[in-house]
């Protein structure tokens, strides 16, 4: 790096490493100005660029930064920066004490020492990140699993849903659409959303067994095609069947007679019916991006 101001210096290899991996900057006219005092904020920036961390949202920058006094002195283009190291607990408190981060204060070398302390030993110093993603609560999949961004629930996973539209006056024939919907969240162990409780599950008859001598031997099988979230609207594939079958309810003798005997009862899937659905292929998801703090 060609800085005008720092042959012969003694820490010159030091600043040429720093600047190569891109922790540090030179001034304006090419000078490094190795004799300047660091800014808490230009500290901060450092460290995050250090451990390379995931840019945050306009909203998580905000949310992060609300609780400081003097946020609004924060240069434009520091701002991720700072919002990233308040965001992993590295930011130490300056000497005005909570609620300021005193952003172009010179850093003390005590302060440049705890700042670096909690930047290198992150299992003994750092508490659990600020932001997490929200948790929720729901009926939980045992077999879900999160996969970076996504939340996997494999093949083979029962999964209820309340059925609330499909063909009801007429035995309903192969290829008649059905939609069926999620009455609660569905979760992974650790409370990640999946399926929110409102969505959408849409499909199709795949089989429509009209009964030839008892009732008692009709059968559905009904396929979803697509799951379209409550929340984002967002519309995931999934392949899932559910085989819907009659069931005597023993009310009564002529409710008997009806369900064993009387040849081609038609039966109707009510919108109270809830369908037992397996997944035939692993349903793969984003998780939605709603960050709280902690």
């Amino acid at each position: 790096m060609n800085f005008t101001d720092i042959d012969n210096h003694w820490a010159y290899n030091y600043m040429q490493i720093a600047a190569n991996k891109n922790l540090l900057k030179g001034q304006v006219g090419g000078e490094f100005k190795p004799e300047d005092t660091v800014p808490r904020i230009e500290v901060m920036a450092i460290m995050t660029s250090a451990l390379n961390t995931h840019q945050l949202t306009q909203d998580q920058v905000k949310t992060l930064l609300s609780t400081y006094k003097d946020a609004n002195s924060i240069p434009a283009w520091l701002v991720q920066n700072v919002a990233q190291a308040i965001n992993l607990d590295l930011v130490v408190d300056s000497e005005k004490g909570n609620g300021y981060l005193a952003p172009l204060e010179p850093a003390t070398r005590a302060e440049f020492a705890a700042f670096i302390s909690r930047m290198l030993n992150p299992k003994e110093q750092l508490p659990k990140a600020r932001l997490g993603l929200k948790l929720y609560e729901g009926e939980s999949i045992g077999n879900a699993y999160t996969d970076g961004k996504y939340a996997v629930v494999p093949a083979g996973t029962p999964l209820n849903f309340a059925i609330i539209e499909c063909t009801q006056d007429n035995p309903a024939s192969e290829d008649s659409n059905f939609k069926a919907r999620a009455r609660k969240n569905f979760v992974t162990v650790d409370k990640k959303l999946v399926i929110p409780a409102g969505s959408a599950i849409y499909g199709k008859f795949r089989e429509a067994k009209k009964a030839r001598l008892f009732r008692s031997n009709v059968r559905y099988i009904l396929e979803t095609e697509i799951v379209e979230s409550s929340k984002t609207g967002q519309k995931i594939p999934m392949m899932a069947t559910a085989v819907v079958e009659p069931k005597y309810n023993g009310k009564n003798i002529f409710d008997k007679i009806s369900f064993y005997i009387i040849k081609g009862k038609k039966m109707n899937i009510h919108k109270s019916a809830t369908g037992t659905f397996i997944l035939l292929q692993p349903y793969r998801v984003q998780l939605i991006d709603e960050w709280v703090t902690l």
